[in-house]
């Protein structure tokens, strides 16, 4: 399978422009998009399916989303060398 590429610009601080080349990949495999579907997953699960004391259930929701987010952020951060096709400009 070909890899396919987009030419993206790229901004630094600087404000200094440069176009690059960057893998493309489906919406569906990117790490982001299942970390979160995974954290949406887990907070429905645990208000809806599972049986936690509701004297722990904030608690819980809230551990689901604060560790959803820090790790999009890593992923977002350290992890994506690739874009998106809707992250693609058209021409």
């Amino acid at each position: 399978m070909a890899v396919v590429t987009a030419r993206v610009t790229k901004t630094n601080v600087s404000g200094e422009a440069t176009e690059v080349a960057v893998p493309v990949k489906s919406s569906f495999l990117s790490k982001i998009n299942w970390t979160n579907f995974t954290g949406i997953i887990a907070g429905l699960l645990a208000y809806f399916g599972l049986n936690i004391p509701e004297a722990v259930l904030t608690e819980v929701i809230l551990a689901i989303g604060t560790i959803t987010q820090l790790v999009t952020m890593v992923f977002r951060t350290f992890f994506t060398k690739s874009v998106t096709t809707a992250s693609v400009p058209e021409k």
